[in-house]
């Protein structure tokens, strides 16, 4: 992006018309041609921290990254050393052999995912290559620049992704074992939480490590005659031009977590409630062949779907939330060099308190009888860690503003333009945590909400569903004031970069948050271990322990949606910038009331399109259900001939209409925001994604957290019985209720989500072909007084690239058209209603589980 430059009093300025309005005497970067040879200000590019390069800057980062995937390593290597379960007891036989199969069943469900999200990189990356080298903004080399990054990110993605998979798995029949000889609550606590931090420093490492790394890489012989960018000049051969340059390059990198993460949670999530409702569906179509769960392949489906949901999809879902408040911060940062520090200190050093954190996650055992006692005493035990970790943040962010802004430069603002940020960070901080204790209150056991919840059950399904959805929409007033008020004071104090780093504060959390979210289905799974009759000594404990990953998994949820919405405005103000755009609504004039109506159908299309993409996802579940229970009856066909049931033909069954029901969401998120921008201009995709945002983000908190109330009405119900307990009718109201808040709050919800943060990257990906050259000719007929810079919103947009807009929309509709066909258009009519017909029991001479099904199968 070209800043042009003046020189007035020996300094070097922009110009007015500049789109990026920098005053480049306050940009602190050891190459700003604003401080040249033979001024006093020639001293700010030599001393600390102006004279910082990208080896500075990155450094801390890679090593702290680096670190957290050696510990991650460490705590993994611990936790295969404790004990599984005892191989000469038939308890401990059955409960090693149901890990096995989730295993078995889980690297079927990675392996068939993996060949979606390869072919769907592919794709993007063929694209990405020729369009940017194309329209290189930079040199010749942006297309393979963003292009490679996009492949590394996505390649890092599914290491993540095998890792977390595989260490879950490996946790379910320690942590159930744990429950027995080690310690009780507070042992099979601390073994959950241990498998939790492996998925979040293994992930968090390895996804920040390979940023730095690329980051770094990116920055090496950026040279080019006579370029400024954020005052950074290129044809000096000491100049650190890559200081801006190396994170453009890098939004191929975020671009990749961010669409990969969202097709990975859509076809986690459709998986997920897929085989939980085709699970319930064969106990009822057969439920002689059902019961024994080593022989009934959707039991085992039904456990695997929670691996998929939380220690896959949630945890990527995260590391991606993460990943775009960092990246905000760095192109937000304008080239200062501190600024461009400080994000990569703050959140690389916060692994200390989860270190610490890790440390003190215990409960007692003491005193505790029932099982509501147990559970809240792992939830205490768990709050208490959280507090000690925002403690231990707090003293991060003031060493490490401390290091980048003591002894600043008066004349670029001084040392309280560092503790400007540290307030910002602090505030986020607060804000966090108050946004996790409302989620807690609307959605723990034991709180009135969900209490009043559960009571509504007693007069039926009907009342609950609308008492749970009050509570849901309720939820939002308190989360939404929180974010107001953080976006308000934050951008008070410090301006657009300090709300940026108020929402690095919030997500200082996230090695905690992404921990206690990865335990759910490790508790999940080994309660399920433990309901055997030789274990039942034992169940109050898994049942207390899976409460608490059930509890942590919807405050998780509802935290990662408050984090999206700081996450999207962070990344829809670097759009802004990288754009070229002035203020959004600023001047203007009587004539461009047109203009304004198409911008203003620009934000409400943006809130539509979080809403249609989430709808599509729920209605893949059925075609997801229906592969499910034909393949599990085409297993029991031969369960004569086998001793267990086939995991992995029952996983990748299912998972092709699941992935293909998640495609068409992804392909939709990336191409609609180019149809908006190539057509309607910059300024309408900025209001399309700002829509977006809060229509996508809003609707997707209420579904979590009226969902969560739902789930946890019938967890009370079950777990301490309450209202007359199991088999009562205020139990069937809780199935029926959990059962369609589940499709909800696990599929549609987290489509929202992340489909309003790809409206956001993707935008931020194109802004440099859209971007707004307030020096090219055709501008001038934009600019209607030159004094006050008032435009005209339409007028704006270089219709020399008009062109652009046929190709994504000739893609979309081309898109749209084959999904349907393939997908949708096979099957128009209603789903058919599953009736029960016995099956009868035969042999299949030379018929394995993964052979070619009977005629009638239809995945």
């Amino acid at each position: 992006m070209t800043t042009v430059l003046n020189t007035v009093d020996g300094l070097t300025t922009t110009n007015v018309g500049s789109p990026l309005y920098l005053d480049l005497r306050t940009i602190c970067s050891r190459s700003n041609p604003a401080f040249p040879p033979g001024v006093a200000q020639a001293r700010f590019g030599t001393q600390f921290p102006c004279n910082m390069n990208v080896g500075s800057i990155v450094s801390t980062g890679i090593l702290f990254s680096f670190v957290s995937i050696i510990l991650g390593g460490i705590l993994h290597a611990l936790l295969l050393r404790w004990a599984k379960g005892d191989e000469s007891t038939a308890w401990g036989a059955r409960m090693n052999k149901l890990a096995s199969l989730i295993r078995r069943g889980s690297t079927a469900l990675f392996s068939s995912m993996s060949v979606f999200i390869v072919s769907f990189a592919v794709i993007n990356f063929v694209v990405l290559l020729v369009v940017f080298s194309a329209r290189s903004s930079s040199d010749a080399t942006d297309g393979i620049r963003i292009a490679a990054g996009y492949l590394i990110a996505v390649i890092m993605m599914l290491v993540v992704l095998f890792l977390s998979v595989t260490n879950s798995c490996e946790a379910i029949t320690r942590t159930a074992r744990s429950a027995m000889n080690m310690g009780g609550t507070s042992g099979s606590l601390r073994t959950a939480y241990s498998a939790g931090c492996v998925s979040s420093m293994f992930g968090m490492g390895l996804i920040f490590f390979f940023l730095w790394m690329y980051y770094m890489l990116m920055s090496v012989n950026r040279n080019r005659d006579s370029f400024y960018n954020y005052g950074n000049r290129c044809d000096r051969a000491d100049a650190f031009c890559g200081q801006t340059l190396g994170w453009r390059e890098a939004t191929g990198y975020i671009f990749a977590v961010t669409t990969t993460a969202l097709l990975l949670r859509g076809m986690a999530g459709i998986f997920a409630k897929a085989s939980e409702v085709g699970s319930e569906l064969i106990f009822k179509l057969e439920p002689d062949q059902a019961q024994d769960f080593i022989r009934n392949p959707a039991s085992i489906a039904d456990k695997t779907g929670a691996v998929a949901l939380d220690a896959a999809g949630m945890l990527l879902d995260l590391i991606d939330t993460v990943l775009l408040i960092v990246f905000a911060c760095e192109v937000l940062a304008q080239g200062h060099a501190p600024r461009m520090a400080l994000p990569v200190y703050v959140v690389s050093a916060t692994l200390l308190s989860a270190l610490v954190a890790y440390g003190f996650v215990r409960c007692s055992n003491a005193g505790v009888v029932t099982v509501g006692e147990r559970y809240r005493n792992m939830m205490w035990g768990l709050r208490l860690a959280m507090y000690l970790c925002a403690f231990i943040n707090i003293v991060v962010f003031a060493i490490a503003t401390g290091i980048l802004y003591r002894g600043y430069p008066s004349e670029l603002g001084g040392e309280k333009q560092g503790w400007y940020y540290f307030a910002c960070l602090l505030l986020g901080l607060l804000a966090s945590l108050l946004c996790w204790e409302f989620t807690s209150y609307f959605t723990a056991t034991a709180t009135s909400p969900t209490r009043s919840v559960a009571a509504a059950g007693i007069t039926g399904a009907a009342t609950m569903l609308i008492q749970g959805a009050g509570v849901g929409l309720i939820s939002l007033l308190p989360i939404g004031f929180i974010l107001l008020f953080l976006i308000t004071a934050c951008g008070a104090i410090a301006g657009q970069y300090g709300v940026a780093m108020g929402s690095l504060g919030f997500v200082s959390l996230a090695w905690f948050v992404i921990a206690v979210s990865s335990m759910a289905p490790v508790t999940f799974n080994a309660d399920e271990a433990c309901n055997q009759d030789e274990t039942a000594a034992v169940r109050e404990v898994t049942v207390s322990l899976f409460m608490c990953g059930e509890s942590c998994a919807a405050e998780s949820r509802g935290w990662s949606t408050a984090a999206a919405i700081l996450a999207a405005f962070s990344i829809i103000a670097a759009f802004k910038q990288e754009s070229g755009l002035g203020p959004l609504m600023a001047g203007g004039t009587e004539g461009d009331t047109a203009g304004e109506n198409i911008l203003f159908a620009c934000a409400v299309a943006g809130a539509l399109t979080p809403l249609f993409i989430g709808g599509i996802s729920t209605l893949a579940i059925g075609k997801a259900t229906r592969a499910l229970v034909d393949e599990t009856r085409r297993q029991f066909q031969m369960l004569d001939q086998y001793a267990e049931c086939n995991p992995e033909s029952l996983s990748k069954a299912t998972c092709k209409p699941a992935a293909l029901g998640a495609l068409l969401p992804t392909f939709l998120a990336i191409l609609l925001p180019c149809c908006i921008g190539f057509s309607i201009g910059a300024r309408g995709l900025l209001l399309f994604c700002v829509g977006g945002v809060l229509a996508g983000c809003s609707m997707a908190l209420f579904f979590f957290n009226a969902g969560a109330s739902w789930a946890k009405s019938k967890t009370s119900i079950e777990a301490e019985g309450a209202f007359g307990g199991s088999g009562a009718d205020v139990h069937l109201s809780a199935v029926i209720c959990t059962r369609a808040g589940g499709a909800f709050k696990d599929v549609a919800a987290p489509t929202m989500v992340s489909v309003a943060k790809t409206m956001c990257i993707t935008s931020l990906l194109i802004a440099p072909l859209m971007f707004i050259d307030r020096n090219a000719t055709y501008f001038a007929k934009c600019v209607v007084d030159k004094s006050t810079d008032r435009i005209s919103y339409l007028a704006c947009f270089d219709w020399n690239k008009g062109y652009w807009m046929v190709i994504p929309i000739v893609f979309t509709l081309i898109t749209v058209a084959i999904f349907y066909v393939i997908y949708w258009g096979r099957d128009g009519t209603p789903p058919q209603v599953f009736e029960h017909q016995p099956i009868k029991t035969r042999r299949v001479e030379g018929a394995v589980p993964s052979q070619a099904p009977p005629q009638n199968y239809t995945p």
